[in-house]
């Protein structure tokens, strides 16, 4: 190799690095060995110090690997493809000793009808599919206790639920909340064309003794009119047949139905309930007040309402009088009835404003 005047190597390797402060180079020698060739640096007068080593491996063949190579003029093995898919087939004894290894598939023993959502079935790209609609719908009815949305709106069935009821809370049920019918319900059950019907799951109101209640899970399997049959299910999920139920249909959630829907069903049964009750008191207080003190028409309103009632030939005959007098009776009574209406309405309302308690209004003769 040869040098320059500064004593750096003119024919070697060199490695120039740039300081900010100096500028420095490096020199790299290659030195050889016996596994390869390396560079090893060499100070220059600037005083470089070394940065690394440069160095590669040559590893020689061996005897045998060199003759496995297949000479100048010599054709090689040929490849072997591999087997297509389409060309392997089982047989049928095979296929038949696959299928009885695979593990048996658990037959459902109940339906679990699907919340019934408004979607179109061919959704249009970006809007949500109608099978995630109904998943999503059915998990938010899971979610929901029956018995926490009835408490949420002031209804318990405990043991004095009934006091105070002499009406029958089924016959106030609205039908307006139906999406379906009992019998469509129990029709949901059926699995498949061979017309197999599983029962249905439900979660439906048990009532004890004492005609307290609590909601258990149980399967509906028939109706009978406006009652559902049911079966109640353990704790474990087995279903007890020794005892079998007829339930309401406010005594009956099916699991595809909304709860809240059914607790606000409930609650419009009771609040009519309620309603029909105060009705039926306030009808019953007027009827049995006194009538007697109570101005009733005169005889001058009575001819001229039984005038304009037979102004007419075919009514002014004898065999109508008897009818007519009956007619201007009712009239009176409906009469008298009407002002004893609004002298107990403006009681109770002076009795509530806490003002002329005991005290009725003054009536002018």
């Amino acid at each position: 190799m040869e040098e320059g005047e500064d004593g750096e190597c003119t024919t070697g390797l060199r490695e120039e690095c740039c300081h900010p402060w100096k500028a420095c180079s490096m020199t790299l020698w290659p030195i050889g060995g016996s596994n390869g060739l390396s560079f090893t640096p060499r100070l220059t007068p600037r005083g470089l110090k070394q940065r690394g080593i440069l160095s590669e491996v040559v590893r020689t063949h061996q005897a045998d690997e060199i003759k496995a190579c297949p000479s100048k003029g010599q054709e090689s093995e040929p490849v072997k493809r591999p087997a297509r898919a389409a060309g392997f087939q089982l047989s049928r004894q095979m296929r038949d000793v696959a299928e009885s290894a695979l593990p048996a598939g658990k037959q459902p023993s109940t339906a679990v009808v699907p919340p019934k959502v408004i979607k179109v079935h061919n959704h249009r790209p970006g809007d949500i599919p109608r099978k995630v609609t109904v998943e999503r719908q059915q998990k938010k009815f899971e979610g929901m206790d029956i018995e926490e949305l009835l408490l949420a709106r002031g209804i318990s069935f405990n043991s004095r639920w009934e006091e105070g009821h002499w009406l029958s809370l089924d016959d106030f049920d609205n039908t307006e909340y139906d999406i379906r019918t009992p019998a469509q319900w129990i029709e949901m059950g059926q699995q498949g064309e061979d017309g197999e019907r599983l029962p249905v799951l439900a979660t439906g109101l048990r009532l004890n003794i004492d005609h307290s209640g609590n909601w258990q899970a149980c399967v509906a399997v028939g109706c009978d009119g406006g009652r559902t049959l049911v079966h109640w299910l353990s704790p474990n999920g087995e279903v007890d047949r020794a005892h079998p139920s007829l339930l309401t249909r406010l005594q009956i959630l099916y699991n595809g139905e909304d709860p809240e829907n059914h607790a606000d069903r409930i609650l419009f049964a009771f609040e009519s309930l309620r309603r029909a009750q105060s009705r039926a008191q306030l009808n019953f207080f007027i009827d049995n007040m006194p009538s007697d003190d109570i101005q009733c028409l005169d005889t001058d309103q009575v001819s001229r309402v039984l005038d304009l009632a037979r102004n007419s030939p075919s009514l002014r005959e004898s065999s109508l009088e008897t009818a007519a007098n009956l007619l201007v009776k009712e009239a009176n009574l409906d009469f008298a009835r009407t002002m004893n209406k609004i002298i107990f309405i403006s009681h109770k309302l002076q009795r509530e404003e806490g003002s002329g308690a005991g005290r009725f209004p003054v009536r002018q003769h």
